[in-house]
């Protein structure tokens, strides 16, 4: 989902220097392999005017060596400039029951609520299927919900610019082949792929194709639902190098996770089984169900990719319906599980539950967040708050005024809770989570502004911002650190919705039972590519008869940034206008997908050293006094003035007078980004250059005093030792 960020950690500094690194990509260039580097030496004056002003013995840094030609952005994951991948279907009135579309339409030019609207964007597609009804066109099948993934095949060291993802599909339908035509319920799994004659085939191969039962529970399911009975997520679970991507497969024990590889098959991709696979009920009895056929009632699933270990594994979140049900009324889980080399081990599993069952997780869902900013994912866990249950007895309540907020950590051997207790957060007012059946939570994290640190989480319709504590380690960093939030930022759905709440109140309002489906975020924007921005599928019952629960308003709306500001637009309401929520086709899936050659991939040729120009850092004026008395030491005495720089271990933007290591990631540049050739070579005046880009500053703790003699004026100044990587 997220791009890897660079991290340097600077050691203990002793002088009085900043070391400032700046990184600019040269453009959209494709990778390229064995290049050579060079190391330039320039400085921004001569070694004796340095001497001059008291710089007589600059040591160069190691940053400076001609033999380090060490690419600086190794690992770093290339910058991927998202389509938008958009599947519907029964969407108004226009169009007969169980027909739809899927399209990908382009990026959007620049983040507006019009250049967002989806029914501008439709006019740009890359690729689309109309038609788009069932897998064989057979009229007895009936489509009930999807879900999609992208996932990029090939091997992962090899691709390139060129290279595009495929389209990974779950679809839950029924089909009339029982007794006096009966619908019976089942589950596929396929591929699409993208020709270079902008068509979409589907191979012939049906990877997964699988009768669940003899009954039409599937046609039951909600639109609202749908999230967690098709859980998808992709990764190299096992370590080959290839991208595999784990379904959550239905059946009447509880169901299990299954993994498929897309393999080559003339121009297009089909679906490989790989023969490891999780059951649910492994992670614990209570998710073991016997005589689940025709009951909707089964574990509710979601699925994310993590890769704090080094390695990608996969972090599954089960829940129960929210019932009364001797067998439903228990604990969720949150189960991490490592697949190298095709061999399953549980390497982290918790309940969720808090204070000896004084409240729990219900609903959870995982993200990937870079909440401290240092370039490293955290796994967030994040669900709503259950409280006042007794198991196989009584469910409870759901908070309307709470949820709940954890992270996992890596800690080198295992994984970890950050926190004993998870956060108690405040939750959006308008958000009902109390359908016996209801979809985990929508959680999303993602940086929406250049100047941020850390992501923002996006949690069922309230922003969560994690400020950062002391901590000699990163992992030390988020424990001692805590989340927060601004009330005024909730996600207030359409305006048709707080109409109806203004006119009749909140308890009105939440009869519509309003819900967030699903949230996608990935760099959406082309003029800000260097951030986030977010889709988010929203909803109620119709707003067009209090009394019709049965179909479902849908209304699309983005989160995105804009000079350093949080915006939420609603910039399609009523894209679902009215229509049945669980009959006729009713569905809406989202996903980023890249299908094209926008992609940034960086190419390493050398870099240019110096030392900047001196800037003023502070001016300590000598004080009235009488020099005839003496008052002990020049430097102890009156009329002395003093200067202190005090430094601490953590992480923030700008360098706010820190000495530390400034990183600047810029978008675009090359060699003359700082004038390096010119008379502004090296000059910290060079900043404004790069005010949108995104700086981050990591430091040790340290404090530098400087004390003046009386009768003396000083002024104090600081050279920058600076590294251009091109």
């Amino acid at each position: 989902m997220k791009q890897q960020r660079i991290r340097i950690i600077m050691g203990l500094v002793l002088a009085v220097v900043m070391i400032t690194i700046v990184f600019s990509l040269c453009g959209l260039v494709a990778r390229a392999e064995g290049n050579t580097t060079a190391v330039t030496k320039e400085n921004y004056m001569s070694d004796n005017q340095y001497a001059a002003l008291g710089f007589g013995s600059l040591k160069d840094p190691a940053a400076f060596s001609a033999e380090d030609t060490s690419n600086p952005l190794e690992g770093y994951t290339a910058n991927t400039l998202s389509e938008l991948f958009v599947g519907q279907m029964n969407k108004n009135d226009d169009k007969d029951d169980y027909i739809g579309s899927f399209q990908i339409m382009e990026n959007a030019s620049t983040a507006d609520s019009n250049t967002l609207n989806l029914n501008n964007m439709a006019k740009n597609t890359i690729g689309k299927i109309q038609g788009y009804y069932d897998a064989d066109n057979s009229d007895d099948m009936y489509t009930q919900c999807k879900n999609t993934i992208a996932l990029r095949p090939g091997k992962i060291s090899e691709t390139n610019a060129s290279t595009r993802d495929i389209i990974i599909e779950d679809t839950l339908y029924c089909l009339e082949d029982g007794w006096f035509y009966e619908d019976d319920s089942y589950q596929m799994v396929n591929a699409w792929t993208l020709g270079d004659d902008g068509k979409y085939t589907m191979s012939d191969h049906k990877a997964y194709n699988v009768k669940l039962d003899d009954d039409n529970w599937v046609g039951d399911i909600e639109v609202k639902q749908a999230e967690g009975l098709t859980a998808m997520a992709v990764g190299d679970f096992d370590g080959d190098d290839y991208y595999e991507v784990a379904v959550h497969a239905l059946d009447n024990s509880g169901g299990q996770i299954i993994f498929f590889q897309p393999k080559a098959n003339g121009s297009a991709y089909e679906l490989k089984q790989e023969n490891y696979s999780i059951r649910i009920g492994d992670i614990g009895n209570r998710f073991k169900f016997d005589g689940m056929e025709g009951d909707l009632e089964r574990p509710i699933v979601q699925l994310t990719t993590t890769s704090m270990s080094g390695q990608d594994d996969l972090a599954i979140s089960v829940s129960l319906p929210y019932d009364d049900g001797n067998e439903y009324c228990d604990s969720s889980a949150l189960a991490i599980y490592s697949c190298q080399n095709g061999n399953t081990s549980r390497r982290f599993n918790n309940d969720l539950v808090v204070n000896n069952n004084e409240y729990r997780f219900k609903f959870p869902s995982t993200t990937n967040a870079d909440l401290n900013g240092d370039g490293t994912d955290e796994l967030v866990v994040a669900g709503n708050k259950n409280y006042g249950y007794k198991n196989y007895d009584t469910k409870g309540s759901i908070s309307k005024s709470e949820n709940l907020v954890n992270v996992v950590l890596y800690n080198g051997s295992g994984y970890e809770l950050a926190w004993s207790k998870p956060k108690n957060l405040h939750a959006n007012e308008l958000v009902v989570s109390e359908d016996k059946m209801n979809a985990p939570v929508a959680l999303t994290a993602a940086r929406y502004n250049s100047e941020q640190s850390g992501d923002t989480l996006f949690c069922e319709g309230v922003y969560y911002h994690f400020s950062g504590a002391s901590g000699a380690t990163a992992n030390e960093i988020i424990k001692n650190g805590k989340l927060t939030c601004n009330e005024k930022e909730d996600y207030d759905f359409g305006e048709e919705v707080q109409e109806i709440k203004n006119d009749n109140g909140l308890d009105y309002i939440r009869a519509y039972a309003p819900y967030i489906s699903k949230a996608v975020t990935a760099s959406f924007v082309e003029d800000s590519r260097m951030t986030e921005q977010t889709l988010v599928v929203s909803g109620t019952d119709s707003r067009n008869s209090f009394s019709n629960s049965d179909w479902a308003d849908i209304d699309i709306a983005w989160v995105y940034g804009k000079n350093g500001d949080l915006i939420q637009e609603v910039t399609n309401p009523r894209y679902v206008d009215s229509q049945d929520e669980d009959d006729n086709g009713t569905l809406l899936t989202f996903c980023a997908i890249n299908v094209d050659d926008d992609t940034v991939y960086t190419r390493y040729t050398g870099k240019n050293v110096g030392w900047s120009s001196p800037s003023v850092e502070s001016v300590m004026l000598s004080t009235p006094y009488w020099s005839e008395l003496d008052y002990g030491t020049a430097g102890n005495a009156r009329g002395a003035t003093s200067y202190s720089l005090t430094v601490s271990n953590g992480s923030g933007t700008g360098n706010s007078g820190n000495i530390g290591l400034g990183l600047g990631y810029t978008f675009g540049g090359g060699v003359g980004f700082l004038g390096t050739g010119g008379s502004m070579g090296f000059s910290l005046d060079g900043s404004a250059a790069y005010t949108h880009s995104f700086q981050n500053t990591k430091t040790q703790s340290d404090t530098l005093t400087f004390t003046s003699g009386g009768g003396n004026d000083v002024v104090g100044l600081t050279v920058t030792p600076v590294a251009i990587y091109n």
